[in-house]
């Protein structure tokens, strides 16, 4: 009786974590290309935290040097500034939780970046929840 107790308190459990994930659709990279303003590979020059919070998150403002314009007209010809955002605190993991992008300035690492104009700067196309759908590595 215990061992046929005890495995409909597993099923239970499993069961029940089944229903706390986040839905969301991965758009497909053509319709992100054609949701575009810019398209550009780059290089990261430099990476600045914003004094902008929302919740658990921190604003971010990272550089790029563009090295191919892809589609699109960027405000400069040499750079390209992405507003993002990042966990507050370092070691912090949400199950579930967003896709974010981080970066280092560096000379080697390119990146693709699908950016539409948000403001004063350019934000991932597929969104500030989930930012990693519109940043590709590229190769060197």
């Amino acid at each position: 009786m215990n061992k046929k107790r005890f495995l409909v308190v597993v099923a239970a459990i499993i069961f029940a974590s089944c229903g706390f994930g986040r839905l969301f659709t991965m758009p497909p990279a053509e319709e992100l290309r054609r949701m575009s303003d810019l398209i550009v590979v780059g290089t990261v020059t430099e990476v600045r935290n914003l004094d902008e919070t929302n919740g658990e998150l921190r604003g971010v403002l990272t550089t790029f040097r563009i090295n191919r314009i892809v589609k699109g007209v960027p405000d400069s010809p040499l750079r390209v500034e992405m507003h993002h955002y990042r966990f507050a605190e370092t070691n912090l993991f949400i199950v579930n939780g967003p896709n974010l992008v981080s970066f280092a300035p560096n000379k080697t690492n390119r990146y693709e970046l699908l950016l539409k104009k948000d403001g004063f700067w350019y934000s991932p196309v597929s969104g500030q929840v989930d930012p990693s759908f519109s940043v590709r590595e590229v190769a060197k």
